[in-house]
Parts: C-alpha cells; structure tokens; sequence
C-alpha cells in the first residue's frame, strides 16, 4: 500500500491505525516502507488518544554524524511520537496475540511500548 497521500498532512492516530492495518493486510515490506510518526511539539506525548494529531513523514538521514530530519518536520516544530517500526512492531505483536484488538488497546499498547520498550499484556 502506498501510503504518500498521508505524508505531511494533518492525521489522527485513529487513521495512522487505519493505515497500518491496511498496509499489513497488504503483505509488504513494511519495516522498510511505514513512515515515521511525528506529533507537534506541544503535544503531550504521554497522553495519546486516538484523537491525538499527527503526522507521517521520512525518518532522519544520518550526515556528518547527526540526525537530519526531513524540512516538514523542521519547519513544522514536529517531534518524533515513533518510528514506523515500532508502530508496526506494536501493531504486528497485537495482531498475533490479539487479533480482534481494538483501537484503544493499540493506544494502550503503544503507550506501554513508549514507556516500557516491551509488549504489553491484556
């Protein structure tokens, strides 16, 4: 699934899981290919809901051995919320554990990865 007419626009995490559900379904490489997420940078971050604003663009290129993000994110104040493999590793984790979960359990999910770096367990 091409996922570019999501890049740079305004979308919630609601659609973000949207996203990765099809993308999944659609059998690709997608530690490769799933954008990175990014929320402003006076989002919370520790309060995600599915409402929460975000946005999907290029992960940082490493040059002379520092991070460059991509110029939406710079001009934009956008923070990192995650990388697109660990939204897909938390997704993927869920689906064959869980695979009826629901939105707010990847919400849930998500938020333990972030503070956590492990998997959580309903």
């Amino acid at each position: 699934m091409n996922l570019d007419k999501f890049y740079r626009r305004k979308i919630s995490i609601s659609e973000v899981i949207d996203c990765a559900r099809l993308f999944n379904d659609d059998d690709t490489d997608k530690f490769a290919k799933f954008p990175y997420i990014y929320i402003s940078s006076d989002e919370d971050e520790s309060i995600l809901d599915l409402e929460t604003v975000c946005y999907l663009d290029n992960g940082p290129k490493i040059m002379d051995r520092k991070e460059v993000f991509p110029d939406f994110v710079n001009e934009n104040g956008l923070d990192i919320l995650c990388s697109g493999d660990v939204f897909m590793d938390v997704y993927d984790d869920l689906d064959e554990r869980y695979p009826n979960f629901t939105k707010d359990q990847f919400i849930d999910a998500l938020n333990y990865y972030i503070d956590n770096d492990d998997y959580i367990e309903f």
